[in-house]
C-alpha cells in the first residue's frame, strides 16, 4: 500500500516557539508561492532556515513576505 507523502510546502512551528503571544498563522511559513518555481524554492527554504536560526521567526516571516511580493511584481 502506498502511503502519501508528506508536503514539505508549510512549516508550522506551533509548539516549538515558546512566546504566548504568538499561535496559529503567525507561526507557519507557507511556500506555495513558489511551487511552480522548484529551484527557487529550495533557494528559498534556505534562506527561511538562515533566517530563523540568526533571528526569529516574524523577521523570518517578513522577510518571506517580501520575496513573495517581490516575485509577484
Amino acid at each position: 500500500m502506498w502511503k502519501k507523502q508528506v508536503s514539505d510546502m508549510e512549516w508550522d512551528f506551533n509548539g516549538y516557539v515558546d512566546k504566548p503571544h504568538l499561535r496559529g498563522a503567525r507561526l507557519k511559513i507557507k511556500f506555495y508561492a513558489f511551487e511552480h518555481k522548484p529551484r527557487m524554492l529550495e533557494v528559498i527554504k534556505w534562506f527561511m532556515h538562515h533566517e530563523m536560526t540568526t533571528g526569529e521567526i516574524l523577521t523570518a516571516k517578513r522577510s518571506m513576505n517580501g520575496i513573495v511580493r517581490y516575485t509577484k511584481y
